[in-house]
């Protein structure tokens, strides 16, 4: 049975860049990924640049595990290149 899961994502590290091959990523892995906008907030507990956050929410029959797994290798994938 399919579940909705929401996910957030950010970055302050080519924040722009980095965040659009993550939704590309995920929307070529769960492809009725909705995504909210995207907000620039500032860096708390730190000097540092602006991070940009967004939300995400898809279906998927993948347990729990699978899912994080799935989105760990997907920030791998992005923030390794």
């Amino acid at each position: 049975m399919p579940v909705t899961v929401g996910v957030s994502g950010g970055s302050n590290i080519a924040p722009e860049a980095n965040l659009l091959r993550a939704a590309r990523e995920i929307k070529a892995r769960f492809p009725d990924a909705r995504f909210s906008r995207c907000y620039r907030n500032k860096a708390v507990g730190f000097d540092g640049p602006d991070f940009i956050n967004f939300a995400v929410v898809f279906t998927t029959t993948l347990p729990v595990d699978a899912v994080n797994a799935e989105i760990v290798a997907l920030i791998k994938k992005v923030w390794m290149r």
